[in-house]
């Protein structure tokens, strides 16, 4: 729905696009506009993730190589510590083990040294999570087992036109984002993990008119392994946050039944892939957040908006506004300016809030709530692995498409097609493994 060219192309998208076009509208205007559409990969990620920020210093880092978001500044938004329904989330299961190995600094060519790591027999999922500084890009620039049999070939930045996004060389897609970047291993079942020792390689660069400039920059690695056979019911833990939208609030929500509506189609979707939303809790911010102009940067409305979830307990954030505008900033398929949702990276980082990308934003406009619920449900599938089976195409009327071999690139009726509509209900093996590959996902308490 909401994360390749010579910026990654624009022609991904880490958001949703509504099935309808829309006349194009002033991005200046701040009122509410009809229907809500995509964010291109290139931002919330960018391919979504956003590109350039407003510092360039690298960032601080905690000193276990982390940061938690605490003390981020650009807006004026306060959590109401009394919003929640205070159900507790229960601990990671013990199938997720999480290992920080510690900052790297990167050289001249934008390179960092080899990092070797152990990846322990039973792994069944990798998630990769980068933190860098804000206004730098971060990618892999290779991962391969100490047989040479390689998830990300190392030389493939040499041979690529963009280093946003392995598309060809890669099986396993992977995506650059700034200051905060998640790869998921693996996304595709042509690839496998297989234990023993991995080396590792990262790659930093900033983006300047168009060019690719390598950058010195310090980044810290972080490691959610996920052990034993994928569990075919889980649990996801979702903080909903409302900033007033459409007149949504904590308390109107539980009494509007198109709202009520819209959150139950979302879990029929999921529910496809035995994912259950669970335990559900709802927040409300306070301040100026309910219209999304600016996507990129860490100065961004955006980032403001998924800092404001600084101090909710582990989930995926899911923030409610008034309108997401495509064509601020980024541009998207021709004629669309709004879009339905954005998702902060494809993955997120796992149970990570009150970060720059932390979250997914929904347009709260409720004319079609089962439009509505199936665009919470698709910038979820981004959140937790999934990307577009197809992306929009572009003026050549070529499109980029997901390299799983079980799903149809042109099926409009996937719940993943970039353009959300009354047909948009199914997803298949692939991507249901795909997302129970997250770390995110919890045992469920209850049958």
């Amino acid at each position: 729905m909401p994360s390749e060219a010579a910026t990654i192309p624009r022609r991904m998208w880490a958001g949703a696009f509504a099935s309808r076009h829309l006349a194009p509208q002033s991005a200046s205007l701040p009122m509410p506009l009809p229907l809500s559409l995509p964010l291109p990969l290139a931002l919330a990620l960018v391919l979504g993730l956003w590109a350039g920020s407003a510092c360039g210093e690298p960032a601080s880092l905690q000193s276990d190589g982390f940061g938690d978001g605490a003390g981020a500044d650009g807006h004026d938004a306060t959590i109401d510590p009394d919003a929640g329904d205070g159900v507790d989330s229960g601990d990671t299961p013990s199938t997720v083990e999480v290992r920080d190995l510690g900052t790297f600094s990167t050289g001249q060519d934008g390179k960092s040294g080899k990092i070797e790591f152990d990846l322990p027999a039973g792994v069944t999922a990798l998630t990769l999570t980068l933190q860098g500084p804000a206004d730098v890009e971060l990618q892999i620039a290779g991962l391969e087992r100490s047989s040479a049999v390689a998830l990300v070939p190392p030389a493939w930045i040499g041979v690529s036109a963009d280093p946003g996004v392995c598309l060809g060389p890669c099986a396993n897609r992977i995506l650059a984002q700034p200051e905060r970047a998640a790869f998921l291993f693996p996304n595709t079942p042509l690839v496998a993990l297989e234990p023993g020792l991995q080396r590792l390689r990262l790659f930093a660069f900033r983006r300047e008119g168009g060019e690719v400039t390598p950058v010195v920059a310090k980044v810290a690695v972080r490691l959610h392994l996920v052990f034993g056979p994928l569990r075919e019911s889980n649990a996801l833990p979702i903080n909903l946050i409302y900033t007033g939208a459409h007149g949504l609030t904590k308390d109107s929500a539980a009494a509007d039944a198109d709202f009520q509506k819209a959150l139950a189609e979302a879990q029929v979707r999921l529910q496809v892939a035995g994912i259950t939303l669970e335990p559900v809790r709802h927040f409300e911010v306070a301040g100026k957040l309910g219209f999304i102009l600016k996507r990129e940067g860490s100065d961004g409305d955006l980032a403001a908006l998924f800092r404001a979830g600084e101090g909710l307990p582990p989930g995926v954030n899911v923030f409610f506004v008034d309108s997401i505008y495509a064509a601020s900033g980024g541009g998207g398929p021709p004629g669309l300016d709004l879009m339905l949702g954005i998702a902060g990276g494809i993955p997120g980082e796992p149970d990570a809030v009150g970060t720059s990308r932390a979250g997914i934003a929904v347009a709260a406009e409720r004319d079609d709530p089962v439009r509505l619920g199936r665009a919470i449900a698709h910038e979820i599938g981004h959140y937790l692995g999934l990307f577009h089976t197809t992306e929009a195409p572009d003026a050549d009327g070529d499109a980029i498409a997901d390299p799983l071999p079980d799903t149809p690139a042109p099926a409009g009726d996937n719940l993943m097609h970039w353009s959300v509509g009354a047909q948009s209900t199914s997803l298949s093996h692939e991507q249901a493994q795909v997302l129970r590959r997250s770390p995110m996902l919890r045992q469920r308490k209850r049958p």
